[in-house]
């Protein structure tokens, strides 16, 4: 399982570890606007499902090129 850490429209860490993601949340949260730790499972048609779920509420931004660049590396040197 990966946890991403989401403030806003922007993606700010994508981790492994749960109890990093919730430290990192903690520090995007201080003095800013609240941050959210999402699950995202293993799989690159995970992290597509994340990008949809924001893009159908209306958050991109910076999220979907950060999200973009995550599929990037999960996909390279795998056949499409």
């Amino acid at each position: 399982m990966r946890y991403a850490v989401i403030q806003g429209s922007d993606l700010c860490i994508v981790s492994r570890i749960r109890a990093e993601a919730e430290r990192e949340r903690e520090f995007f949260t201080s003095g800013r606007s609240a941050a959210q730790v999402v699950e995202i499972g293993e799989s690159p048609e995970d992290l597509c499902s994340l990008l949809r779920e924001l893009a159908r509420q209306g958050l991109l931004g910076a999220t979907r090129r950060n999200l973009e660049n995550e599929l990037s590396k999960d996909l390279a040197g795998k056949p499409l």
